[in-house]
């Protein structure tokens, strides 16, 4: 299994379009795969446009306040199930982890 973890801080407006790019990526890839989407204290809906896919394949942790995009990272790195790790902003700018 592939995690991509996927922080992101008021991305209501990108969240599904990057969900969906890393979707069709890692499906090609590898169609074992889990996306954790990491809501850095969003106030703009990012979390409920995320919970409206309904996806089982993307995780969702969220908290109130914005804590910075390592806080973010280790938020995710804690429900990581895969052998490999991938970061990808919600820009969708993809950096495997070494």
């Amino acid at each position: 299994m592939v995690s991509v973890i996927m922080p992101a801080y008021n991305e209501a407006g990108m969240i599904r379009t990057s969900i969906a790019e890393a979707k069709m990526l890692f499906h090609i890839l590898c169609p074992d795969y889990e996306i954790i989407v990491v809501d850095d204290g969003s106030n703009d809906g990012t979390a409920e446009a995320v919970r409206s896919m309904k996806d089982k394949r993307v995780k969702l942790v969220s908290y109130p306040n914005n804590q910075g995009k390592g806080y973010a990272l280790k938020a995710g790195f804690g429900l990581v199930e895969g052998e490999f790790t991938f970061l990808m902003d919600s820009d969708s700018e993809i950096c495997p982890k070494t």
